[in-house]
């Protein structure tokens, strides 16, 4: 952990979230339909062509936030 507290950037912290994440999408048993990216959601967001997506999924350091597609 940092000397702060603040273990976001804790490569063991990062990897035991990203394990806890693939163990709970393999229970899914509908992982084929999921696409994980890992970086800045400011970059990220701007990478995905419109309409590509119905539900988006972001942690981040505070919070997690989703969206999703809203019929029109």
């Amino acid at each position: 952990m940092f000397s702060n507290g603040d273990r976001r950037f804790d490569p063991d912290y990062v990897q035991s979230i990203e394990a806890r994440f693939e163990a709970n999408l393999a229970k899914t048993r509908a992982a084929q339909k999921v696409q994980k990216q890992i970086g800045q959601s400011q970059e990220k967001l701007r990478s995905l062509p419109l309409n590509t997506y119905d539900l988006l999924y972001m942690t981040a350091p505070t919070s997690p936030v989703m969206f999703w597609r809203m019929p029109c």
